[in-house]
């Protein structure tokens, strides 16, 4: 989306953060009846794509895992009224969240459910597809034993029987670290290194992934 427009790319982890993160307030030595605020470094860069003349793309990924009230504020008046610390961000900054589904068994903050969040964002949800997932992962030339595994095995894309459960379970980003792990790792795999990727029940799997040493 960021390349699609031309952006300058922020992203930020959301339970990572604080509402410190947000800015800093200080004391202004010419007036010491006012604070100001030192903003971060990731803030800075929205206004300095502003003043080259590029839009910006804010990417809040896990915006329902906020750790605490404050965080949860800062964000709201970011996203929601697009202020910070009362000035307006610029109208070419573009934001874009990421969250779980409140429907399911995720630590998150009901958001979701907030009449106040849900009209300040437009919701998309993402389903997994098997037939874009492959095309994505060959097009980026995942390792071909992850390809070939999950072409195989297209019910262990996304492994819900083991997510309901509540254990480590096999999803699309999964096999993407997997890939990852082949790529440096392929002369010497280890089933517990796969297995908390996607969990042991699919590393040891009818047809296994490869042959990997315990």
């Amino acid at each position: 989306t960021a390349a699609a427009l031309g952006a300058v790319l922020i992203e930020r982890s959301v339970p990572h953060m604080s509402s410190l993160d947000f800015g800093i307030p200080f004391r202004d030595p010419s007036d010491s009846e006012f604070f100001k605020m030192l903003l971060p470094p990731w803030v800075k860069e929205i206004y300095a794509a502003e003043a080259a003349g590029k839009p910006s793309l804010v990417f809040f990924d896990e915006i329902t895992r906020y750790q605490d009230r404050e965080t949860g504020s800062a964000l709201f008046g970011f996203v929601g009224d697009r202020t910070l610390f009362g000035k307006k961000l610029p109208k070419d900054c573009h934001i874009m969240a990421a969250c779980n589904p409140d429907n399911g068994d995720y630590a998150v903050n009901t958001i979701m459910t907030d009449p106040a969040w849900r009209r300040r964002l437009r919701h998309a949800e993402v389903t997994v597809c098997a037939a874009g997932w492959l095309r994505h992962a060959r097009e980026e030339k995942f390792h071909p034993w992850v390809t070939d595994f999950v072409t195989s095995n297209i019910d262990l894309l996304l492994d819900e029987k083991a997510r309901n459960a509540g254990k480590v379970f096999a999803s699309p980003a999964a096999w993407e670290g997997v890939s990852t792990y082949l790529k440096s790792n392929e002369d010497s795999l280890y089933l517990t290194a796969l297995a908390s990727y996607v969990g042991y029940s699919v590393a040891m799997g009818r047809n296994q992934l490869t042959d990997t040493r315990p």
